[in-house]
């Protein structure tokens, strides 16, 4: 069974305490798994391991996975341009643009509706100076509305971006790219257990 929800990160940290919490407190046996019962596995880098307890991982997270627990999956994605754009592609955020560029184009790896995305910029005045468009399938352009941003450190943000329909492609811009260091687009949540997959 598959459930799809919008779920933001801090209603993702609120289930993980509970979690916590309410379940058995007993440390797990086998390493990558953590929760009650040892139900949820682990996303860290390097094969770390990860707290019996919350998920998180001192390591830090699997290039493919970010957030509370890495526990929601990484989109990803080819950049547009005749630029160098291994800063943008490297998963890290201490190397940034040093081109000069106004825009940045990136087409996803497989077309999805678009729940939110990650920036982080060098600079702390210029993080929500980043406009966000995207294109659908039928090549139609419009602009993320200016609805919800949730900023993690003074140089990451989180921006809500809902979209209904599958998105192909999308395009950063504005005076805020000059400072750009990652983009992390979310594919979802997807909390892997011993019973399965969840997908909110």
């Amino acid at each position: 069974m598959c459930f799809i929800i919008h779920m933001t990160l801090a209603s993702l940290t609120v289930m993980i305490i509970s979690l916590t919490v309410y379940g058995d407190q007993t440390p797990c046996p086998t390493n990558g798994w953590f929760g009650p019962d040892c139900q949820y596995q682990c996303h860290c880098a390097e094969s770390g391991i990860c707290d019996k307890d919350n998920g998180s991982c001192s390591s830090g997270c699997h290039q493919d996975w970010f957030g509370p627990a890495c526990q929601y999956a990484r989109m990803g994605f080819t950049v547009l341009g005749n630029f160098s754009s291994g800063w943008l592609t490297d998963n890290k955020d201490r190397t940034c643009n040093r081109e000069n560029l106004r825009s940045v184009t990136v087409t996803l790896d497989t077309p999805i509706p678009l729940t939110w995305l990650r920036v982080v910029v060098s600079d702390a005045v210029h993080l929500n100076t980043v406009k966000i468009s995207y294109w659908n399938k039928s090549s139609t352009s419009r602009e993320c509305p200016e609805s919800y941003t949730a900023e993690i450190t003074k140089f990451t943000a989180d921006f809500s971006c809902l979209t209904d329909y599958p998105v192909t492609s999308l395009t950063l811009s504005d005076h805020g790219v000059n400072y750009l260091c990652s983009l992390i687009i979310s594919a979802g949540l997807f909390i892997t257990y011993t019973g399965g997959i969840l997908a909110l």
